[in-house]
């Protein structure tokens, strides 16, 4: 979906091109809004375009000194960047880019070359697996082991044929009302995130993949990046909450759409018995795991359905129970925030001996994240 451009101004969206304003290094476009008359444009408002910012403020926080940034860039850029520029911009965004505070710590256990783990999924088309090999190490506690093991293991045990010959979770309508979900509207980094990150992108198709790299080096609780998620028919039955697949039916142990009202929008394959997708952000933060999808245009998007599924996915796959995760959907101005457990209380009728799987006390989930419990013996038997 195209990202619509709005006046810095008044908010309008009756924007025109009106030429372009060009620097020592880049050209910058410019727009005219007709509701208020009143020229504007995107950027720093500096000598170099955001993109070389960007990739500098990239290479520093990964693990590079200085020297060796500026040396990256030029060989980039064909630009050489003075070493006190790359710092001035470090600094200047070290509060949007929080990674900046453990970055010491960080280049202690890994080099730059090694801290972030990558893996090209081809699942018809090309997905780029990342994780931060650093933020694991440092915040995944006992707790949420499970979730550890899944994003290091699943680069070698991924069941990729699976992921060419099943149901899409992007395609997934739940069928629940809407309206019933609580939904909250939020002021969250990723828009701040987002807004650097995607001015740096000289395309549409550069925008998922710079607005992910950029996240996973420079944000403090974003772990991964387009992380491949599954699930089968049987532990869909067997998570106990099938009915809010809508009309999503079972003949001969495959996924098929029937004819009734639709709720789930499935592209239906011969022998499909599972769901997959790959989660845009996964991060950790507040005593949980946050699943997180870019939608440009994200207050005109309803995306509960998927979001719910992908969480639904990772917590079948890692083990955590639904009561730890978070949902949330966003741009560069707008963010979105459910809690997929509502879900499931609200729609489903859950046996007595499996709330604890969906509802936690606030003091409980502090215990459990807690540095203290991550230091307890491994014996515990978690969620």
């Amino acid at each position: 979906m195209k990202e619509t451009i709005k006046c810095i101004n008044c908010g309008s969206r009756n924007v025109v091109k009106k030429g372009r304003s060009k620097t020592k290094f880049s050209v910058r476009q410019i727009y005219k809004c007709k509701d208020c008359n009143k020229r504007f444009g995107f950027g720093f408002g500096k000598s170099y375009p955001a993109k070389i910012v960007m990739d500098s403020i990239i290479a520093y926080n990964i693990g590079n000194n200085l020297a060796e940034t500026s040396k990256i860039i030029k060989r980039k850029f064909k630009v050489n960047v003075p070493e006190k520029t790359i710092y001035s911009w470090v600094k200047e965004f070290d509060k949007i880019c929080s990674y900046y505070r453990i970055r010491n710590n960080a280049i202690k256990l890994f080099k730059p070359k090694d801290i972030i783990f990558t893996k090209i999924f081809r699942h018809l088309q090309l997905y780029k697996y990342r994780y931060h090999k650093a933020k694991v190490a440092f915040f995944v506690n006992e707790y949420f082991r499970g979730l550890k093991s899944y994003l290091i293991n699943i680069s070698s045990n991924c069941p990729n044929e699976l992921f060419k010959n099943s149901a899409r979770i992007s395609n997934i309508k739940l069928g629940i009302d809407a309206e019933r979900v609580k939904i909250f509207k939020k002021e969250n980094y990723a828009c701040k995130l987002a807004s650097l990150a995607l001015q740096s992108a000289n395309k549409n198709s550069e925008r998922h993949n710079k607005l992910q790299e950029f996240m996973l080096v420079n944000d403090t609780c974003t772990i991964a990046t387009e992380v491949p998620v599954y699930m089968y028919l049987d532990e869909i039955k067997q998570y106990g909450i099938f009915d809010l697949f809508g009309n999503l039916s079972i003949k001969n142990n495959t996924l098929k759409e029937t004819k009734k009202p639709m709720h789930l929008y499935l592209t239906t394959y011969p022998n499909s018995n599972a769901i997959t997708g790959h989660i845009d952000f996964v991060q950790l933060k507040f005593g949980s795991v946050y699943v997180l999808d870019y939608k440009p245009d994200a207050s005109k998007v309803d995306a509960v359905s998927q979001l719910f599924v992908y969480t639904l996915a990772l917590s079948v796959r890692t083990g955590i129970w639904l009561r730890n995760f978070r949902c949330a959907w966003f741009d560069s101005e707008n963010y979105y925030e459910f809690a997929p457990s509502d879900i499931v209380l609200r729609f489903c009728n859950v046996p007595k001996n499996k709330l604890r799987e969906f509802f936690v006390r606030n003091k409980e989930r502090r215990y459990f994240t807690s540095k203290e419990f991550h230091e307890k013996s491994s014996k515990i038997e978690v969620g």
